[in-house]
């Protein structure tokens, strides 16, 4: 779920997660703006929501 909180730039993100959580939307929109020049990302789908990992270390866990 969306929230309207301050990011704390920090998320939980997998190709498929088995939870459910919030994330706020500054959070989000890190994250699409790092997808976009990650490599890894490209035609993949994956799923994120507010976590321990800083935003930047969580895409090395999609890396294939």
């Amino acid at each position: 779920m969306f929230c309207f909180d301050k990011g704390l730039g920090k998320i939980q993100l997998s190709k498929s997660l088995n939870t459910q959580g919030q994330i706020s939307r500054d959070d989000v929109a890190q994250v699409l703006v790092r997808s976009l020049h990650e490599a890894a990302t490209n035609k993949q789908t994956f799923e994120i929501i507010q976590g321990d990992t800083l935003i930047g270390e969580a895409f090395k866990d999609i890396k294939q």
